[in-house]
């Protein structure tokens, strides 16, 4: 199968924009009902807990019950983190799978995704984007998506830890026009600024309202002397978490795919992959022309 989208030159960042925006609408259906809602439930959980745990002081005053409690939440927030990753990263591989014109099957891309090979390569690029931002938070504005094509590069080369580290690094740094917009690495840095500012702003509409009302009800309670009760707040928390985890995910729907865009633009751009189907059409031999049946057997000639 050839490559989509083969073209001469870069795509351009507007273009790639409104490619990733269709295809996310295009494959929603397919892809995020197995994601997004059971990241929702579990953030919806995760949220739950929080305020059940922090609204009771009696949970806090004992300090081995708010060390059980501690270590609770804690292995609830792990399994989370580890659910996210296992998750998003088969949302990348469906919409591989998508931008190159192939179906998508959620279960083949959820195995891919929980393959201990894809796994120990998005520890290994999780590591060198945790130590980059230790280093004054900036250096992570280079390594984030340095390493963005790790993900693509084990799905589709079959590439994992360093390899794919590397792989990642040297398609992201393509640039032969030596133009820094056209760069891979700065147009995943400007989609990721884009899908976590955009993520950012829909967790703020959604969790704002609540937020204001728990303000609200904690002053009204602190004036009259009482105690605030958080744990009233349960309910509307897990409710504001799993609207919230839905949204979220279908913005990260967005990033994958111009993710995808992205890598397989570069891939062709740096490797010839369409030039080379180019000339295969051209020098194609072409297929003989079809002999006419026989004709059939006159009756009128002598015999």
């Amino acid at each position: 199968m050839s490559e989509p989208f083969a073209v001469s030159g870069t795509m351009p960042f507007r273009i790639l924009l409104d490619e990733a925006i269709r295809l996310a609408r295009q494959h929603a259906l397919a892809i995020l009902p197995t994601v997004a809602v059971p990241v929702a439930v579990l953030s919806a959980i995760l949220g739950g807990l929080q305020v059940w745990m922090i609204g009771d002081p009696s949970k806090m005053a004992d300090p081995r019950r708010a060390l059980a409690s501690s270590c609770g939440l804690l292995l609830v927030a792990m399994v989370f983190v580890l659910f996210m990753l296992i998750a998003y990263t088969a949302m990348q591989v469906a919409a591989l799978d998508a931008t190159a014109g192939r179906p998508v099957d959620m279960g083949r891309a959820w195995r891919t995704a929980a393959r201990p090979g894809m796994l120990g390569t998005l520890i290994l690029q999780g590591l060198a984007v945790f130590a980059s931002a230790l280093a004054c938070l900036f250096p992570m504005f280079y390594v984030f998506p340095l390493l963005s094509f790790s993900v693509p590069a084990a799905a589709e080369e079959g590439l994992f830890g360093t390899r794919a580290l590397a792989r990642s690094a040297n398609l992201t740094q393509h640039n032969p026009q030596r133009n820094f917009w056209s760069t891979p690495l700065v147009k995943v840095l400007v989609l990721w600024v884009i899908g976590t500012a955009l993520s950012y702003a829909v967790s703020i509409l959604i969790s704002l309202p609540l937020g204001v009302l728990v303000g609200f009800d904690a002053l009204r309670k602190g004036a009259a002397g009482q105690e605030p009760d958080l744990t009233a707040w349960i309910w509307p928390q897990v409710g504001t978490n799993f609207v919230s985890g839905l949204v979220t995910t279908a913005v990260y729907l967005f990033f994958v795919f111009g993710t995808a865009l992205l890598f397989f633009d570069t891939r062709n751009r740096r490797e010839g992959t369409d030039l080379a189907a180019a000339v295969d059409a051209m020098t194609a031999l072409p297929m003989p022309p079809t002999p006419p049946p026989p004709a059939p057997p006159s009756w009128d000639a002598p015999r």
